[in-house]
């Protein structure tokens, strides 16, 4: 029995158990022996020739049980499961973001995307030297799912349960069972394993497509077990403004802190030194953001496009490499090495976030409440990835080059929300032109200009003399109230200063400059009229709410250049995602960070 199959066993019929548990009459008897032939379905192994079949369908849902479960769109799901003999299986899953998938393990594992193109591994596991088709699921997940699957056999193998039900939750569990069909012991065919014989094959790394399923089953782990109490995320130690002081490394170029229930990560010295430290003190953090940008959301990239995520990565990166500086190529080698992880997907990570899309607007002087300069950047981004559970606010202090903090997460050596210490701020929003790779990433490209340019002058000099890629906008704001909103193409770099229009914008106000699209655009534009000359900080943080933020909101900030401070938000966690713009921010000051590292870097 597979953990990824045992996973999803376990968690359905641990959590049908506890959340209607029955008193002892004919009816308990009956829901009993409908787990124990879900549990056999997934559990146990079949007889050679023969197959378990599990189905379920969300659209028999009832609307009662719906709202019970939440915003998670379950009535949008279908999939099917055909378990066969030796760890054999076949996964068909069919959803509004998946499209129609097939996951296969026989011999070999294959995945069929939605277009028919099948991407198939280029070793038998065996080859491979994989025992079961899920290598690489984490063992706090495998931990857990023995702890379910023992707690859930308990209850089932009993033949009784602790607690009553009334008829309303007999109703409920009734309509569960009807989106429900189980199949024990049928004749196996050879369609349940192979691919269409009319299918296109694409030969891929059987490793790869491993390490895909195993990130899908860690994902899912994570967003269902978050649902049982024992199991969820615990709270951090702190969540006020006192610092603890987590890790140091050890070539003593990094610590690892807290604040607001927040890590903080500082990091000094050369590339490499950089580089080792950041992946000594967030390996953890590295592991999971990396596995799922690469492995988890580069599954669902290939099933939509048809096209081999890696393959498409590795084209980036041919074309990218000619015009990243070296010093953040070596320092992302560095966090690989560092962390146990491949120098490819090291790189591949870092280049993740040129697909990022958001807004941000800036206004000075007549449009605020005291004439100081504030800025906001907001990320919209897949928050349902749970990205944000690997959030960390960064210190980059590297050596011959000026120092900046950063929001980013684990294992990214760019950037795509920064401040530098002369009081230079900037964001961006991605726009059209994918594809178009011949050129300096974004996110290192915002790197550049924090580490080489003192203001927004400084900063344009650096994007003029650069090979640029894709579409991107950005705001940036300096200390001494100067900002600008840029439009940047590999063909042209438009300036926008404050209160200059624009045909693509809504009317812009006096002393405000801001880039965003569609109708969060025109709300984001009637909101500045509606506040003008009563905006600050507190202010601008409810002007970006929705529906200026999107739902998939990852993170936000403002910036306060004068006074160096950021103030950032991410989104919550847990099966229904709370957007950034409506969670707390934290307060980060350049000086008070920098005072907290020096006392305590030695």
């Amino acid at each position: 029995m597979t953990k990824f199959l045992r996973f999803f066993s376990v968690v359905a019929v641990f959590l049908l158990l506890v959340q209607y548990a029955a008193a002892q009459d004919g009816r308990v008897k009956e829901l009993l022996e409908f787990a124990q032939k879900i549990w056999t379905v997934l559990d146990d192994e079949p007889q050679d020739g023969v197959c378990h079949r599990f189905e379920f369908d969300g659209s028999k849902l009832s609307a009662t049980l719906k709202e019970r479960i939440g915003a998670f769109p379950v009535e949008q799901i279908k999939f099917l499961l055909v378990r066969g003999e030796r760890g054999k299986f076949r996964l068909e899953i069919s959803s509004e973001l998946t499209g129609n998938a097939v996951f296969v393990q026989s011999d070999r594992p294959w995945i069929q995307t939605n277009n028919g193109t099948v991407f198939i591994g280029d070793k038998t596991t065996a080859e491979a030297g994989f025992d079961h088709p899920f290598p690489f699921v984490r063992e706090d997940v495998q931990s857990r799912v023995d702890t379910i699957g023992g707690m859930a056999a308990l209850f089932v193998g009993a033949g009784s349960l602790p607690v009553k039900i009334d008829e309303k939750d007999w109703d409920l569990i009734n309509n569960v069972r009807s989106a429900l069909r189980v199949e024990l012991n049928i004749d196996e065919k050879s369609e349940f394993f192979a691919p269409n014989p009319q299918a296109t094959l694409t030969i891929v790394s059987t490793e790869d497509l491993h390490r895909q399923f195993s990130a899908v089953a860690n994902f899912a782990s994570d967003r269902l077990l978050a649902q049982i109490p024992v199991f969820a995320a615990t709270t951090p130690s702190k969540t006020d403004d006192s610092w603890t002081l987590l890790a140091k490394a050890s070539n003593g170029k990094g610590l690892l802190a807290e604040r607001f229930g927040h890590k903080v990560l500082f990091i000094t010295g050369t590339p490499q030194e950089m580089g080792a430290a950041h992946g000594e003190l967030l390996k953890d953090s590295v592991h999971r953001t990396m596995e799922r940008l690469l492995y988890a959301v580069g599954t669902l990239m290939s099933i939509r496009s048809g096209q081999w995520f890696f393959d498409e990565f590795e084209e980036i990166e041919r074309r990218t490499a000619p015009f990243i500086p070296q010093r953040f190529v070596d320092e992302a080698d560095s966090l690989s090495q560092a962390v146990g992880m491949s120098i490819r997907d090291g790189r591949y990570g870092n280049l993740f976030p040129e697909r990022f899309h958001c807004s941000g607007v800036a206004v000075r002087g007549k449009a605020t409440k005291d004439g100081r300069l504030y800025h906001a950047r907001v990320l919209d981004y897949m928050s349902d990835i749970l990205l944000q559970e690997e959030a960390c606010f960064q210190v980059f202090m590297p050596k011959d080059h000026l120092h900046w903090m950063s929001h980013s997460y684990g294992g990214f050596v760019g950037t795509v929300t920064a401040m530098n210490e002369k009081g230079l701020a900037m964001g961006e929003m991605g726009g059209r032109g994918e594809g178009q790779w011949d050129g300096l990433t974004m996110s290192y490209l915002m790197r550049e200009i924090m580490e080489n340019a003192s203001n927004i002058d400084e900063a344009l000099a650096i994007i003029h003399n650069t090979r640029l890629t894709c579409e991107y906008y950005y705001v940036l704001s300096e200390a001494s109230k100067n900002m600008v909103a840029l439009k940047c193409t590999p063909e042209e770099v438009l300036v926008l200063k404050p209160g200059e229009q624009h045909e693509l914008l809504p009317p812009i106000p006096e002393d405000s400059v801001y880039v965003s699209a569609g109708n969060r655009a025109v709300e984001l534009g009637r909101r500045l009229h509606e506040h003008y000359g009563k905006i600050d900080a507190e202010l601008l943080i409810e002007i970006v709410k929705r529906p200026v933020a999107m739902n998939s909101n990852l993170h936000n900030a403002i910036f306060v250049p004068e006074s160096l401070e950021m103030f950032v938000a991410d989104a919550g966690t847990g099966l229904k995602v709370t957007p950034a713009c409506d969670m707390p921010y934290k307060r980060f000051q350049w000086n008070e960070l920098l005072r907290f590292y020096e006392e305590n870097a030695r």
